[in-house]
């Protein structure tokens, strides 16, 4: 019986290795022959590792002879003899030209590092050991035998919180708050696409206004509504293992609605609408600490100013003194300004539920948008492997900002300058405009589906719970949007 294993074992290696001898054949023929000689044995004995050393002296770019005997050596007990065997198959696997344009070559890339990291552990050096396994997993991050030799050493050493497979680094972020304490591995990249539509309205009251006409607002009624449809796509890429970069770009569609007033008997709205490019931004991200469990990073978005203002012709007519007259209106698509967001993001996990937060301040010029203060925290689920639970909270807090803007109504005369029943018109009033900022509150509740390895479906709905008393009070936001990582 053992006859007949060591003549499969000797098949096999043959089989495998037949790629690598025809290489060597003109060079190497008797040292193959040395090798399978050895590979018969496969007995750990004194005599196998002879035949191991014939074929390094005859071919001494051999790294598989330089495994198997520091494999013999290693199972002798021969800890020094074994340590140099397998740093000197690391040594010619480097330097061998022959060796990398081998078939397999790859596979057997990482093996002495692996072996040499084995052999550490077994003389209880877990620190020497854990080098060699973070090294080989650098070169291959789906190495299980690296993976699982790496986790050993670390309940050896009582570091429960760093046992955690290597492919549980990249913890998934939630759905509204994007940014997480993870940063993506050196050369990942991940690819973002999604849709958000949402309506916010506004009072207006005269208190808002800096202008001596704003009397002429008190025929008007007090709210403006705004529905936004935005389409963000964005890209993030790791220069290093804590260092990410990332851009994204933004589309919206705002159909904005307001009343103009009364032309005597009914109610006159204006519905203007625009479409087009908001604000880029530029994500740099760094890593400062983490385990396995626990990342916690520092960022900054910058905001490019590619919104522009738009000047939007409503489609309603409005019929004044016998013609039809247009409105039109500025909206905005962006700040208009360069706009700094440093913050800071951690990402915890404890099994089996992921934990995410994170705080920023957005720093403007406060004349399209006001300064910004948000917090989110929020917990992500896993149902099965396939389903993700997520459930986000959110704090925002928008400053005042005051700008030039110009105001529509529609009027009657007054009395000193004809019957009150008459017409004014559309009246453009230019003012300094004051939006009130303040305090708002959201919960988020949301699904993810893993649909293949690399790409994730996400869906959910931001619910206001506190709205801020003045300005913009947003109403439900919709969410649906996909997600790639290719590490």
């Amino acid at each position: 019986m053992k006859a007949v294993i060591k003549q499969i074992i000797v098949l096999t290696t043959i089989a495998t290795l037949t790629p690598w001898n025809l290489v060597f054949a003109n060079t190497c023929d008797s040292a193959w022959v040395w090798f399978q000689e050895g590979l018969a044995l496969y007995d750990n004995s004194a005599r196998e590792a002879y035949y191991y050393q014939k074929a390094i002296e005859v071919c001494p770019e051999f790294v598989e002879a330089y495994n198997s005997l520091g494999r013999v050596y290693l199972n002798q007990g021969e800890y020094d003899l074994s340590i140099q065997a397998f740093k000197q198959a690391w040594i010619q696997s480097l330097s061998s030209d022959l060796f990398s344009n081998r078939p397999g070559s790859n596979d057997l890339f990482i093996e002495p590092i692996i072996s040499l990291g084995e052999t550490y552990r077994m003389q209880g050096k877990y620190n020497l050991a854990a080098a060699e396994f973070k090294r080989a997993l650098e070169i291959n991050p789906d190495s299980t035998a690296a993976q699982n030799n790496l986790q050993y050493i670390y309940k050896r050493q009582h570091k429960y919180d760093s046992v955690l497979s290597p492919h549980h680094k990249m913890l998934t972020n939630g759905i509204f708050a994007r940014i997480p304490g993870t940063t993506l591995p050196k050369g990942g990249i991940a690819f973002a696409m999604h849709y958000r539509n949402w309506q916010q309205t506004s009072r207006l009251t005269l208190d808002m206004f800096d202008d001596d006409m704003v009397w002429l607002l008190e025929a008007s009624p007090d709210k403006r509504t705004t529905r936004i449809q935005s389409s963000v796509m964005g890209i993030r890429y790791g220069l290093n293992n804590n260092l990410t970069i990332g851009l994204m770009a933004l589309y919206f569609e705002r159909d904005v609605e307001f009343q103009l007033g009364y032309d005597g008997m009914n109610e006159v709205n204006a519905n203007p609408e625009v479409r087009g490019l908001g604000d880029m931004q530029f994500l740099i991200k760094y890593h400062l600490w983490g385990k396995r469990r626990n990342h916690f990073s520092i960022y900054n978005l910058l905001t490019i100013p590619t919104g522009k203002e738009k000047i939007a012709t409503s489609e309603d007519y409005i019929w004044t003194f016998g013609e039809f007259t247009k409105v039109t209106r500025k909206i905005p698509l962006g700040s208009g300004s360069y706009d700094f967001t440093p913050g800071i993001a951690l990402t915890t996990f404890y099994n089996p539920v992921i934990f995410q937060s994170n705080i920023q301040y957005r720093i403007t010029d406060g004349k399209r948008v006001g300064d910004e203060l948000a917090a989110n925290f929020g917990a992500i689920y896993p149902l099965n492997d396939a389903v993700n639970v997520t459930l986000e909270t959110g704090y925002r807090w928008l400053a005042d900002i005051k700008r030039e803007q110009t105001i529509y109504t529609l009027l009657l005369r007054p009395d000193f300058i004809g019957p009150m029943w008459t017409p004014a018109g559309p009246v453009e009033i230019d003012t300094s405009f004051t939006s009130k900022g303040g305090h708002s509150f959201f919960i988020a509740p949301g699904l993810q589906f893993m649909l293949t390895k690399n790409l994730k479906l996400e869906l959910g709905v931001k619910i206001p719970v506190i709205k801020q008393s003045e300005g913009w009070r947003e109403e439900i936001v919709v969410h649906a949007g996909v997600v790639f990582m290719k590490f």
